[in-house]
């Protein structure tokens, strides 16, 4: 999951040059991850534990850390929030069993707005 993050955090800022040439910056991306499924979560949250032990302490490899939002094994009624938030629970959990076809998928950026402008209608 952290490689997919960083793959993923790469398309945005690749896509904001491209819509943006001219900037100097690159726009701050805050990696989350909603995680549900059937045990705990067993797994780092920071990007430099994908390198071995003596490698982590250069300033070399990238350092940063996904946030987690673990609802495993929460049931329906515990999830806080509004219904926004149940729904999109219930949709998750209901999807997981379904068979998956293969749809095109759109640009990093617009995906990262899209879920920026759920998460802050969520909120």
């Amino acid at each position: 999951m952290r490689f997919r993050l960083l793959k993923c955090m790469r398309r945005i800022w690749n896509e904001s040059f491209k819509e943006r040439p001219e900037q100097s910056e690159l726009p701050a991306i805050a990696p989350v991850v909603f995680y549900q499924g059937e045990s705990e979560w067993r797994y780092s949250t920071e990007f430099v534990d994908l390198f071995a032990a003596g490698v982590r302490e250069h300033n070399f490899p990238p350092h940063f850390a996904h946030s987690l939002i673990e609802w495993s094994g929460l049931a329906p009624e515990e999830v806080k929030g509004g219904l926004k938030a149940k729904a999109t629970q219930l949709l998750q959990r209901k999807g997981k069993g379904m068979r998956r076809r293969r749809i095109p998928r759109p640009s990093a950026y617009k995906v990262f707005n899209a879920s920026s402008i759920f998460v802050t209608a969520s909120s």
